[in-house]
C-alpha cells in the first residue's frame, strides 16, 4: 500500500519509464529499512478492481500498462488529473466515463 500511496501521490505526471525507475529506487530503500513488501507489485492491482478495468477499457482505455495505471491514479486521486493527451485517447474516454460535470481546458481558451 505504501508503494501505490507514493504512486498516486508523486509519480503520476511522469512518463512509465520514470515512474518504474522511481518505484526501483523506493523498492531498494525499503529493503535497506527492512520494510516488507510485495514483490510483485501493481498499481491496479491494489487500487483498482477487474471490473473497474473492464468498465474502462468498454468506455475505450486502451489496454496498455501505462493507460491502466493512470487510470487508477485517476481513480484514486483527491485532485483535478491533468492528462497530456497528444492522441486524444484519454480526452475520448473521461468525456464517456464522466458524461456531466467535465471541465476541459485548452492553451488555446
Amino acid at each position: 500500500v505504501l508503494l501505490a500511496a507514493g504512486t498516486v501521490a508523486y509519480l503520476g505526471a511522469f512518463t512509465m519509464s520514470y515512474r518504474t525507475s522511481s518505484l526501483e529506487k523506493w523498492k531498494e530503500k525499503l529493503a535497506e529499512l527492512g520494510i516488507k513488501y510485495s514483490p510483485g507489485y501493481g498499481l491496479q492491482q491494489i487500487l483498482a478492481t477487474d471490473s473497474e478495468i473492464r468498465e474502462w477499457i468498454a468506455h475505450g482505455l486502451p489496454n496498455d500498462a501505462l493507460s491502466l495505471e493512470n487510470a487508477t491514479i485517476w481513480k484514486t486521486a483527491r485532485r483535478w488529473p491533468l492528462f497530456i493527451d497528444p492522441q486524444g485517447q484519454a480526452n475520448k474516454w473521461i468525456r464517456k466515463m464522466t458524461k456531466a460535470g467535465l471541465t476541459v481546458t485548452k492553451p488555446s481558451d
